[in-house]
């Protein structure tokens, strides 16, 4: 009778782990495939499309970018729950939208909508884990910066949402605290993370100088795009060069942007710009890009 007992409690254990194990791979195989059906990387083919709510979408889209302050919080928070309705539709809408701006309100809200335990949990660490008084306390931008990119991997345009509606500590978030310094960091963690899909947003930070003066964290905004290495962040780099922005962050980053196709605006610039450390700099770079091209040319044969 005794072994009759172990017998059955031994299948009857080998089924209800059975049972824990299917339920848990069946938890999993959802999550995963509603994660790639809403990921705003995934292609928009075969998403129907309803050019009517597409124009509405992007009519609200338009109107939270131009907003500030509370209006923009209301604004976002509703469009926040018209992507819940219909994620994919609104997806489209907002990848479609004419202008940066709308299209990063929109990557704004969909990181709200997929990724809300990620903003969550960033906003715990900033809140309650690294609650810092004094300046003086602080570890160098570099290494706070990677603190920064580290919590907030899981929604990366959090950070883009505190450089673009959190200027002068005018906005408060419901996750983020805004201020200067909180900028900067988001800005490197921005670069770190290489989150391509705030490259606008970065090039607006690095040429919003307040008060007329450039300063850190507008230098910091250039070395994230230096970091993500995308060309048609050029023009805005030479731009920022004549705004007197930090000249050695900029410069780099230039380098790590700039390649064979950004030559016609370097050409531009070298020829026409009134700045003359823009004209040196852009010269430079085509010497050194067409140097680069004439090697490679040399190596293919």
């Amino acid at each position: 009778m005794w072994k009759s007992l172990m017998k059955g409690l031994r299948i009857g254990g080998f089924f209800f782990l059975l049972v824990i194990i299917l339920a848990a791979c069946w938890f999993l195989c959802r999550k995963k495939a509603s994660t790639s059906k809403l990921d705003p990387t995934v292609s928009l083919r075969g998403i129907s499309r309803d050019p009517a709510y597409e124009a509405a979408v992007q009519a609200d889209l338009l109107a939270c970018a131009k907003a500030s302050q509370e209006e923009y919080l209301r604004l976002r928070d509703a469009l926040i729950l018209k992507a819940r309705a219909n994620p994919e539709a609104f997806r489209r809408a907002a990848l479609l939208s004419p202008s940066w701006e709308q299209r990063t309100a929109g990557e704004i809200v969909m990181d709200y909508v997929l990724h809300e335990d990620g903003i969550k949990g960033f906003a715990d660490w900033q809140f309650k884990g690294r609650r810092i008084k004094t300046r003086e306390q602080l570890e160098p931008t570099f290494t706070y910066g990677n603190d920064f990119a580290e919590h907030a991997r899981g929604a990366p345009m959090v950070l883009a949402e505190s450089l673009w509606k959190g200027t002068n500590e005018k906005v408060r978030s419901n996750y983020v605290p805004i201020s200067r310094w909180n900028q900067e960091m988001a800005a490197q963690a921005l670069g770190v993370l290489k989150e391509r899909r705030a490259r606008e947003v970065l090039e607006w930070f690095m040429l919003d100088i307040l008060e007329g003066v450039p300063d850190s964290a507008n230098a910091t905004a250039a070395r994230a795009l230096g970091m993500l290495g995308c060309s048609e962040s050029v023009p805005a780099l030479l731009e920022a060069i004549e705004k007197g922005v930090y000249g050695g962050s900029v410069g780099i980053a230039l380098k790590r942007c700039a390649d064979v196709s950004s030559l016609p605006t370097l050409g531009q610039a070298a020829t026409t710009s009134t700045n003359e450390e823009v004209r040196a700099t852009a010269s430079q770079l085509i010497q050194e890009l067409e140097s680069r091209r004439e090697g490679s040319s040399e190596t293919d044969r």
